[in-house]
C-alpha cells in the first residue's frame, strides 16, 4: 500500500512582502515576559527568566501574569496576586480568568459538583474586585475588537460590548472572535459557516465547512469542490485568493501562506 504524507508548501501572494506584517500587539499573544509558573514539591510558584524562584511554590494552581496580575488557586478558590506574590484580590472566586484591558471574568458554581464541566455562571470584575457584571453567562470568550462571544442559555451564542449590552443576539450554534471586523459563524450544526459583521449580519454567505479568523485581510476556509473538501484562502469579499485545493492552509504573513498537499512518499527523491 502506498504511504501518503502531507508536504508544507509556501505560497507567495501577488502582494509585496513589505506591505503586510503581523500585529504583535494582539492580546492573544500577550505575555509579561518576567515571571512564569513553575511546579515544585506539589505546589505552584513563579520563576524569572533565569529560572530563579521569585514567588515560592504555595498555590494549588497558577496562571500567567497579565496586566501585572496572575490568577492562583488556593484551597479551591481563585484570587489574584501581584509580581511580589502578594494577594491583590483574596481567593474567593470559584472560577476566574485573566485580566485584559482591566477586566476579568469570574464565576460561581451552579451546583456543588466539582467534576461537572462548564459548571459556572460567569460575570466580570475590575482590577479592584468591583463587580462590573453579575454572573449571567454560561459561556464567554475574551473581548476582541470591543466584542465578546457569550451564551446565557448555553445552547446558542451572541456578542456583548464592553458595557455588557447584548449587541448581537444569541442565534449562532458556533462562532468565533471578531478579527478585522468579521467573525465566522453558523446558524445550525448541519449548515456551513459564513462571516458576520458587527451587526450580526452575514456579509460573506455561509458556504464553508470550516473557517478561520481573518488576518491581514485573508482567512483560511474549507470548501466543497467536485473533488471533495479542500482548504483555500479568501479575501473580505469572500473571493478565493488561494484556490480550495489543499489539505490545509495556514496563516497569512509577510506575503506568504503555508499549504499542505498529499503526495506519495515512495516517489520522493
Amino acid at each position: 500500500m502506498k504511504k501518503i504524507i502531507l508536504i508544507l508548501l509556501i505560497i507567495i501572494t501577488a502582494g509585496s512582502f513589505s506591505s503586510c506584517k503581523l500585529d504583535s500587539s494582539s492580546e492573544d499573544h500577550e505575555t509579561n515576559g518576567i515571571l512564569y509558573p513553575v511546579f515544585k514539591n506539589g505546589k505552584y510558584g513563579y520563576i524569572d527568566s533565569n529560572g530563579k524562584i521569585v514567588i515560592k511554590p504555595q498555590f494549588d494552581s497558577a496562571r500567567d501574569f497579565h496586566e501585572g496580575l496572575a490568577g492562583v488557586y488556593k484551597n479551591g478558590l481563585v484570587g489574584f496576586i501581584d509580581q511580589s506574590g502578594n494577594f491583590v484580590l483574596e481567593p474567593r472566586y470559584d472560577y476566574a480568568g485573566s485580566f485584559y484591558n482591566g477586566i476579568a471574568p469570574f464565576g460561581i458554581r451552579r451546583d456543588n459538583n466539582p467534576y461537572k464541566p462548564f459548571n459556572f455562571i460567569i460575570g466580570y470584575i475590575d482590577i479592584n474586585g468591583k463587580v462590573l457584571k453579575e454572573p449571567t453567562y454560561m459561556f464567554i470568550r475574551r473581548f476582541s475588537e470591543g466584542l465578546a462571544q457569550v451564551s446565557i442559555t448555553g445552547e446558542r451564542y451572541g456578542y456583548i460590548d464592553t458595557e455588557f449590552n447584548m449587541v448581537i443576539e444569541e442565534e449562532f450554534v458556533s462562532s468565533g472572535n471578531f478579527h478585522e471586523g468579521l467573525a465566522f459563524a453558523r446558524l445550525d450544526d448541519l449548515e456551513p459557516y459564513g462571516y458576520i459583521d458587527r451587526t450580526g449580519e452575514f456579509v460573506i454567505p455561509p458556504k464553508f465547512y470550516s473557517a478561520g479568523d481573518f488576518n491581514n485581510g485573508y482567512a483560511s476556509v474549507m470548501y466543497r469542490t467536485e473533488s471533495g473538501l479542500f482548504w483555500g484562502s479568501i479575501n473580505k469579499e469572500g473571493e478565493f485568493v488561494i484556490p480550495p485545493k489543499y489539505y490545509g492552509v495556514w496563516e497569512y504573513s509577510e506575503g506568504l501562506f503555508g499549504a499542505g498537499i498529499k503526495c506519495d512518499i515512495n516517489n520522493l527523491g
